[in-house]
């Protein structure tokens, strides 16, 4: 079974840029513009293998979506941040639960193999 990815981001290109990018290299990809959107994808979706979340969204931020996904009191899958903030770093993204950042303009390549290293750990 095909690992399922969330995809979190309010830019529409980036967004399907992704989704077809991760669906290439074989995952069920799910995906939201917003972050509310994304919620409920989460409630419905209760096998999402890791979760893609821009940082900065046009309703709730990313950081919002992982810490409701931390109240829920049970582990939740990987979740990586993407972000074109140089004021936000990787350090500061794993501090706040994440497993790691995604400074855009980033490398799809790199963005796959990191979400797969993240899923078969």
């Amino acid at each position: 079974m095909a690992p399922k990815v969330l995809l979190i981001d309010d830019e529409e290109d980036l967004l399907e840029l992704l989704v077809e990018f991760f669906e290439m290299e074989g995952f069920e990809v799910i995906h939201s513009l917003t972050g509310e959107g994304a919620l409920s994808l989460i409630n419905e979706h209760k096998d999402i293998s890791v979760i893609v979340s821009d940082q900065s969204l046009n309703d709730i931020s990313g950081n919002d979506i992982l810490n409701k996904l931390k109240e829920g009191g049970s582990t939740y899958p990987p979740f990586f941040f993407s972000t074109g903030s140089v004021e936000y770093t990787e350090e500061q993204a794993i501090a706040d639960g994440a497993t790691g950042l995604f400074s855009k303009p980033f490398d799809l390549e790199a963005v796959v193999q990191k979400v797969k290293q993240a899923v078969e750990s």
